[in-house]
């Protein structure tokens, strides 16, 4: 008999996690039962917890981004398998498409291939992050409100284990807010863009946007929410309620650290790639200067904290060459007074550029010093 269900598989790139969080805690507010690899599951456990949770779920949703299906050509890929194994059991498949992405792309066709070209057949959903909301009741009402007959396999004590973990982590985390999907489809529209021009400018905005990475503090938070509790009345029955709770909004804070961390880093390689691109005649300088600058770093003997900071500023100690005319750049001959003046001052240029940024204030002094 076919029936409505409301449990749901949301497979997504790890750099899309503000999407990602955004589409399951729409989900959940409105009675579906979400899992998402939130938490990041460990390799060894792929098979019974990610496949028990595709077989398990009547539903998968597939976050896609032009950013998304760059290592789906590997069969090793994750993404790649949980496609794989949600076309092969038949799932509901519904494909999100966020800013930017076009199964009708050449290089996107390059990656769908093999047991996942199926993929492009789906009846995909637009998201606009301006409509996000509207775009999630459609998802809601018309993709997922459907009667099936798929066949549920029973999960597995290690699968619901995951999937409340995860859950609880979901629901401690805040709501994602506008300015953090603004700032991915910017990302998403740099990492797209064909004119290097473009290119640049989507990805500097978008680091421009994003917010300063914060300490852990998520226990004392929580404990100042318990301290105003008690003010108003409440009771708490004893430590050991709390403890499930403070879990999982440290360990979601944890994740999200590394999450965001890992988000900036990749938008920083962009915008590095980006600009080099500009200097035809020294690809790869930008990568190259980072390396060499964290095997200094490491031999001597610096912290891996300030190794970042290292890291950032080597990464994108070029950034002033953005306000210099490509003819200076391309120039061959032997350049003007006025022009030297104007390659003198990258660094401060890149340093005023990059000082207003949180996340960057201190790599800023690195680009002002080069």
């Amino acid at each position: 008999m076919q029936r409505i269900e409301k449990t749901v598989f949301l497979s997504y790139r790890r750099t899309n996690v503000p999407w990602a969080l955004a589409i399951a805690q729409s989900l959940t507010q409105n009675g579906f039962d979400v899992f998402f690899d939130f938490n990041g599951i460990a390799s060894g456990d792929f098979e019974k917890v990610i496949i028990g949770n595709i077989k398990a779920r009547a539903h998968f949703v597939v976050l896609l981004t032009p950013s998304a299906l760059d290592r789906c050509g590997e069969a090793t890929d994750w993404l790649r398998r949980e496609i794989e194994i949600a076309i092969q059991t038949k799932r509901n498949i519904v494909p999100i498409t966020l800013e930017g992405f076009d199964f009708a792309t050449p290089k996107i066709g390059t990656q769908l291939t093999g047991s996942i070209e199926p993929l492009k057949k789906y009846n995909a959903l637009s998201v606009p992050a301006d409509y996000f909301q509207e775009a999630m009741a459609r998802l809601r009402d018309r993709y997922l409100n459907l009667p099936l007959e798929a066949v549920l396999h029973p999960a597995s004590s290690d699968a619901l284990h995951a999937a409340r973990k995860v859950q609880a982590a979901a629901t401690a985390a805040p709501a994602v807010t506008e300015k953090e999907l603004a700032e991915q489809n910017l990302f998403e529209r740099g990492y797209s863009a064909k004119e290097i021009e473009e290119r640049i400018w989507y990805l500097t905005e978008s680091v421009r946007l994003r917010p300063a990475p914060k300490k852990e503090s998520g226990v004392e938070s929580h404990a100042e929410s318990l301290d105003r509790n008690h003010a108003a009345g409440s009771k708490v029955k004893s430590q050991e309620d709390l403890e499930p709770s403070i879990s999982a909004k440290t360990g979601f804070l944890r994740q999200a650290l590394e999450d965001i961390e890992h988000s900036y880093d990749v938008t920083l390689e962009a915008l590095s790639d980006a600009l080099d691109l500009r200097d035809h005649d020294n690809p790869g300088h930008s990568k190259r200067v980072t390396a060499y600058s964290i095997a200094i770093s490491r031999a001597l003997g610096i912290v891996p904290a300030q190794i970042k900071v290292i890291a950032r500023g080597a990464f994108l100690h070029d950034i002033g060459k953005m306000a210099l005319p490509a003819h200076v750049l391309a120039r061959k001959a032997k350049i003007t007074a006025k022009e030297r003046e104007e390659i003198q001052e990258c660094c401060i240029r890149g340093y005023e550029e990059l000082r207003s940024i949180p996340f960057l204030a201190e790599s800023a002094e690195i680009v002002r010093s080069y």
